[in-house]
């Protein structure tokens, strides 16, 4: 299970070095208000925002499921539980943001990509 739950962080780990491409990193974790990169300006509709709309989100939740299988105690299903709430806060404070940026075009998005698991696959 150890093997398992090494190879699932590892997953998670490489999605969200794939996905941070699409961030300027000093906006995500709060250095710049705004950001002055052009492609923050354009609402991300591929690469693996095409599965979910937080792909480093859904990455952190698979890091965290795969430390519980790596080392399935109380303390690491309680990593995960915290976690994925304290997710579903930032995530909503976030769409809230997104909407007043991209108004309908983020709006229809949002209807056709989940929001946190890729439960369907979009082309």
């Amino acid at each position: 299970m150890k093997i398992i739950g090494a190879l699932v962080v590892l997953t998670g780990i490489f999605i969200t070095y794939k996905s941070f491409h699409n961030y300027d990193i000093k906006e995500f974790i709060g250095i710049t208000a705004e950001s002055t990169d052009t492609l923050q300006n354009n609402l991300v509709v591929d690469g693996y925002h095409r599965f979910v709309r937080h792909p480093v989100y859904f990455a952190t939740i698979v890091i965290f499921i795969g430390y519980f299988l790596y080392s399935p105690n109380w303390i690491s299903s309680v990593y995960l539980v915290v976690t994925f709430f304290y997710l579903q806060i930032g995530i909503f404070l976030e769409e809230n943001k997104l909407i007043l940026k991209f108004g309908s075009s983020y709006n229809i998005y949002k209807k056709e990509v989940p929001k946190l698991f890729p439960w369907k696959f979009n082309k």
